[in-house]
C-alpha cells in the first residue's frame, strides 16, 4: 500500500504550520514513477528543499533548522504516523 495516498492537502498545510508557525507560500514536488507516487517533498518560495517524505513514510529532513523528529511529531499530531 502507498501510504503518501493517505497524505491530504489539508494535512500539509498544518504541517508546514506546526513547523514553521505560518502559512508563507511553500511548493510541493512530486515524484512519480510510472505513475505511482513516489515521493512528497516540500520547499520554500525559494525552491530550497525543506523535508521529504516517501512510500513508507520516512521523512528526510533537508532544512537545518528543523529535525526529522520534529516534522515526524507534526504528522503524527495531524494522523499520519511518519517516521
Amino acid at each position: 500500500m502507498n501510504k503518501l495516498n493517505l497524505i491530504e492537502w489539508d494535512i500539509l498545510n498544518r504541517v508546514y504550520y506546526c513547523l514553521y508557525q505560518n502559512q508563507n507560500s511553500y511548493r510541493v514536488v512530486i515524484t512519480n514513477n510510472n505513475g505511482v507516487l513516489e515521493r512528497i517533498t516540500v520547499t520554500n518560495q525559494n525552491g530550497d528543499q525543506l523535508f521529504s517524505i516517501d512510500t513508507q513514510l520516512n521523512i528526510e529532513a533537508h532544512d537545518n533548522t528543523k529535525t526529522r523528529q520534529q516534522i515526524a511529531e507534526c504528522f503524527r499530531a495531524n494522523g499520519i504516523h511518519a517516521n
